[in-house]
């Protein structure tokens, strides 16, 4: 593992505190904290937000409070939901569906949301695999087109008036369509649009203009020309349009296979999560332009991506990443400390500094999606930064609760007369990376030494040092902690040092 080591021996004037700035994460990313929300008792796989709502989709049967364990307060919602987006409360939303709900797409202006997936029957009521609902009421919609087999990937068009579907199908209201179709909002009739792919298509998102709709799935070909696991129709004839990232994604072999597990957009790019089967094989993110397919940029990460959703200037994906070096990041982690979740920056991909967890499945969590300033993720997870959360996890852009890790204790040696060297090793802040250090002798409060900013991640933890004047002669102790260098967040102390004797 690399390590810095960063030598600081000014053994005089305290270098004075940075200003405060507010109670956000460093660089602007959401927080690593989470915030309040019910959770559920199985794997959310599709989560979208719409006029206040989070929507959930899933294989669940029931969902229950925060913090509350398995069985404890448990309320009847079968493979959907609706939380609170502001304060994370169960909402009436209430509907049975008989099978996994893969995938939910809102309507533009959030009136409506539409669902996909492999259940029969919603409320009783014929909706093979295909269904929607009004935000409002919560009423299911006589909206029904059916798809023969599983649909994964559900897209809206940004003038409201088409819903792209993909999955593994091979009819869509009776008539063939090869793992992709399209249907109109308002009655579900079957549109013209029929590109082709050979294997299955798992997300699709369209381009805010709407003049491109993006896929990703398991596929090698779209419209009988090479494709690998991404590309590029037009929304109304479904021809391919240029795509010059064809071939990012790695040709199938014995020892290789990458899929896609997840489509996002911004104004002007596009980002996908890859899933690789066997050793080395294209696991991570990567963008590309919207209008040619063009690479931006291609993160190398190993530990199979399954979500991504843009906030600001950060891709956030969920993944079980266990070496980023490849792309200037973390070395090789051992068995079972893989990252769950991480941030890009979207300008080049590289790793920002947001660090929680999740536990569970090793995978990582399976679904995103945001309401332009949190983050919503589900999955298969039990836990959140070690604390019991199931399923689902809200994390907001503030305020940041997320303080420094307890410092471990300083050690100390008298190098020469009446002078001590003080030396300890960095910690983390899952969101933050520049941490202040202050100096305690003797148990005292106020600080003898205060450090400039030190960067430090879990994987890189620099050692520091100070050389305090002292009388000959006399015992000292010393204890340190941690504040961030953008933020109020503050660590407790650690413990004190063995006592030292200055020469």
């Amino acid at each position: 593992m690399r390590k810095l080591v960063l030598i600081l021996t000014l053994a005089v004037a305290v270098i004075g505190l940075l200003p405060v700035q507010s109670a956000v994460a460093s660089e602007g990313t959401i927080v690593a904290n989470t915030s309040s929300s019910w959770q559920t008792n199985g794997v959310v796989w599709a989560l979208a937000y719409a006029n206040g709502a989070v929507y959930l989709g899933g294989d669940f049967t029931s969902v229950r409070p925060p913090g509350a364990a398995a069985g404890v307060g448990e309320v009847a919602r079968n493979r959907i939901a609706a939380f609170s987006a502001t304060t994370g409360e169960l909402l009436p939303f209430s509907h049975d569906v008989n099978g996994r709900v893969s995938d939910i797409a809102p309507s533009p202006g959030g009136g409506r949301i539409y669902i996909g997936g492999d259940f029969a029957t919603v409320d009783g009521q014929s909706r093979p695999r295909l269904a929607g609902f009004d935000t409002a009421s919560g009423a299911l919609l006589s909206w029904a087109p059916r798809a023969n087999a599983g649909v994964r990937g559900l897209a809206v068009h940004p003038d409201g008036q088409t819903v792209y579907v993909g999955g593994s199908f091979t009819t869509m209201n009776g008539t063939a369509r090869t793992r992709l179709g399209a249907v109109t909002t308002n009655n579900g009739a079957l549109l013209p649009w029929a590109p082709t792919a050979d294997n299955t298509v798992y997300k699709l998102a369209v381009a805010p203009n709407g003049t491109r709709v993006f896929v990703g799935g398991y596929f090698s070909t779209l419209n009988n020309q090479s494709r690998r696991a991404t590309g590029s129709l037009n929304p109304v004839t479904g021809a391919n349009e240029t795509w010059l990232s064809a071939n990012v994604v790695p040709a199938k072999t014995s020892t290789c296979n990458s899929n896609i597990k997840d489509v996002v957009v911004d104004q002007s790019n596009v980002y996908f999560a890859a899933e690789g089967t066997g050793g080395g094989c294209f696991d991570g993110t990567f963008a590309a332009r919207q209008s040619d397919g063009g690479l931006i940029w291609k993160n190398n990460c190993l530990g199979a991506t399954q979500s991504v959703e843009v906030i600001g200037q950060f891709l956030y994906k969920g993944s079980h990443a266990h070496n980023c070096s490849a792309s200037g990041g973390f070395p090789e982690v051992p068995d079972g400390q893989s990252r769950h979740l991480l941030a890009q920056r979207l300008g080049d991909g590289s790793l920002g500094p947001w660090y929680p967890n999740t536990s569970g499945n090793p995978l990582g969590p399976r679904a995103m999606a945001t309401d332009g300033r949190q983050l919503f993720v589900g999955g298969d997870f039990l836990s959140v930064n070690n604390q019991p959360q199931q399923g689902f996890a809200r994390f907001a852009d503030a305020p940041d609760l997320t303080k420094p890790r307890k410092p471990s204790a300083p050690t100390g040696v008298s190098p020469s007369t009446g002078r001590i060297t003080v030396t300890w090793r960095a910690t983390t802040d899952d969101d933050d990376e520049n941490l202040i250090y202050r100096l305690y002798r003797d148990g005292g409060s106020t600080p003898i030494y205060t450090s400039p900013p030190v960067r430090s991640t879990f994987w890189i933890k620099p050692t520091i040092s100070f050389q305090d004047t002292v009388t000959p002669g006399t015992t000292h102790t010393y204890k340190v902690d941690a504040k961030e260098a953008s933020g109020t967040n503050v660590s407790f102390k650690s413990n004190a040092s063995a006592p030292v004797t200055a020469r």
